[in-house]
């Protein structure tokens, strides 16, 4: 265990996870409760897509919470995947008033865009931000949330993440998030041992 810094201290805070990760893969009301020990004008940037994306912004709407959505698809809904793509949470938020950052991902193809959309959500804590994933099982094959977790280190933020119930990340290698960028390793460490931590990893790159 080691101690972090206090999820209430950042300002900016970007989510993100598998699309296809159910609600009750995680302790129940894990995400809610995250977000509430959240400073109250903390600005918090997620993704459109259905899963971890799709929960958070009702989380978020839910306490009027300031929120940023970035959609990899336009404002009509072009581009969108009938599969993938929370289009009807996304266009509540949007009625709603909360900001909307369309074709984020620019516009090529679908993949294509929801990486680069990725990448930008994980851009937005930046080095006194946080970023926090939800991996699904086994957590190597959540390639998103990590590409977003090794874009948010490659900023500078602090990477926390929370694994499906009964899943572990310690058993993931030196260089789970290194890049061309980040190449330094690092490990992923248990946080706390009660409390919304209680599932919880914190990146711990390895000193110098």
């Amino acid at each position: 265990m080691t101690v972090v810094t206090p999820i209430s201290h950042y300002a900016h805070v970007g989510f993100g996870g598998s699309k296809s990760l159910p609600r009750t893969a995680h302790p129940t009301g894990l995400a809610s409760n995250v977000i509430a020990a959240l400073d109250p004008d903390v600005h918090i940037h997620v993704g459109c897509c259905v899963g971890v994306d799709e929960a958070i912004i009702q989380l978020c709407m839910s306490i009027d919470a300031e929120v940023s959505i970035y959609t990899s698809y336009g404002p009509q809904q072009e581009g969108a995947s009938s599969t993938w793509s929370a289009v009807d949470t996304v266009q509540f938020a949007h009625v709603a008033g909360i900001h909307v950052t369309y074709w984020a991902g620019g516009h090529g193809g679908f993949r294509s865009r929801v990486v680069a959309r990725t990448r930008l959500v994980a851009s937005k804590p930046g080095p006194t931000g946080a970023f926090i994933g939800f991996f699904d099982r086994p957590a190597t094959k959540s390639r998103g949330t990590l590409l977003a977790c090794r874009t948010a280190l490659s900023y500078d933020s602090t990477i926390y993440a929370f694994p499906r119930t009964g899943d572990t990340l310690l058993d993931l290698g030196p260089h789970t998030l290194a890049t061309g960028k980040f190449l330094e390793s690092g490990q992923w460490v248990t946080i706390a041992d009660d409390g919304i931590w209680m599932h919880g990893y914190q990146w711990q790159p390895q000193q110098d």
